[in-house]
């Protein structure tokens, strides 16, 4: 269940961008729900593995964009916190590129979400 905090941290990260401390907490602590997101998801980590080698070019332009992005925010926010300001628009730009990977990672599974969202709902209430 470590989609929504996913989605919720990076706008975290975007709201906090102007605060170092806590744009560089939420960086950190959305690095670590990522990590989690992805190794709760081993079917997921081997199709992607598969995917390399696979015909569907559009999953996998969009899982490996997610991806590299996410590890070039990390490591460029890092330097950039370093001190290293040239690392400024690398930052920023790979930031918009996860955003945009994770709107089509959202849009690709929205009725899985839909569903699962449905059922906590449900289950919440005490209808299960």
């Amino acid at each position: 269940m470590t989609d929504i905090p996913v989605a919720v941290l990076f706008v975290a990260g975007w709201i906090t961008v102007l605060n170092a401390p806590s744009h560089l907490a939420v960086g950190l602590l959305f690095v670590a729900i990522v990590v989690v997101h992805l190794a709760t998801r081993p079917r997921l980590l081997a199709r992607m593995r598969r995917s390399l080698a696979g015909t569907d070019r559009w999953k996998w332009i969009v899982n490996w964009t997610a991806i590299v992005a996410a590890v070039v925010m990390t490591v460029s926010g890092v330097i950039q916190l370093a001190g290293v300001r040239a690392m400024m628009p690398v930052h920023s730009t790979s930031s918009y590129l996860v955003l945009l990977a994770l709107i089509v990672h959202v849009w690709q599974r929205r009725h899985a979400l839909v569903a699962r969202l449905r059922r906590d709902w449900t289950i919440r209430r005490g209808r299960a």
